[in-house]
Formats: C-alpha cells, sequence, structure tokens
C-alpha cells in the first residue's frame, strides 16, 4: 500500500520541487489516501477483524495496519491504487500551478 503512496511523487509530477515542499506534498498525499483506503476497506472487514484493526489504532507503525488489511481486504491493491488515481486527477491542478509559479 505504502509503495503505491511513495509512486505518486512520478504522478504527480513534483520530482523537480524543492525536497522541503515534496516531501509536506508527499506527507499530507499519503494521509490523504491512506484515510481514503480506510473508508473503502473498513467496512469490507467481519466484525472480528474491525475489532482487531480497532486494536492497532494507537500504533505508530502503519505498516502493521498496511500488512493487516493486505491481509484481510480482498483487492486491497485494487483500492489503493484506485484511490491513489483519484488524489492524483484531483491535485494535478494545484501541482501545476505551483510548478508554472516556479515552486
Amino acid at each position: 500500500m505504502f509503495k503505491a503512496i511513495r509512486q505518486a511523487e512520478e504522478k504527480l509530477g513534483i520530482e523537480e520541487f524543492p525536497a522541503e515542499v515534496k516531501q509536506e506534498i508527499l506527507e499530507k498525499a499519503g494521509e490523504l489516501i491512506f484515510r481514503a483506503v480506510m473508508l473503502r476497506a473498513v467496512p469490507l472487514l467481519s466484525d472480528a477483524q474491525k475489532e482487531e484493526l480497532e486494536g492497532m489504532a494507537d500504533t505508530e507503525d502503519l505498516s502493521k495496519v498496511g500488512e493487516f488489511l493486505a491481509a484481510t481486504v480482498p483487492d486491497l491493491d485494487t483500492i489503493v491504487s484506485e484511490e491513489m488515481e483519484s488524489f492524483v486527477k484531483d491535485s494535478k491542478t494545484v501541482t501545476d500551478a505551483m510548478k508554472a509559479k516556479g515552486v
């Protein structure tokens, strides 16, 4: 799941942005994509799986959440790809405007 989020840099066309700007954009992109994936994935879980996921709510290690979802949500890769594409489509106008301004 997180591999797809890292691919957002290329898809957004921000490779040439200053490192600190790029980092901020990718962090926000990751958060938004992760939330969108969670909104779609949680309803697909059984009650027991939801409880298990809820037990991970305080974890700082999101890779454990990603591993759990990968093991329990059918077509998680498709969901992640669709949400990333949606984010990129929605964000492209902003990143193109930033490029035009020379950010």
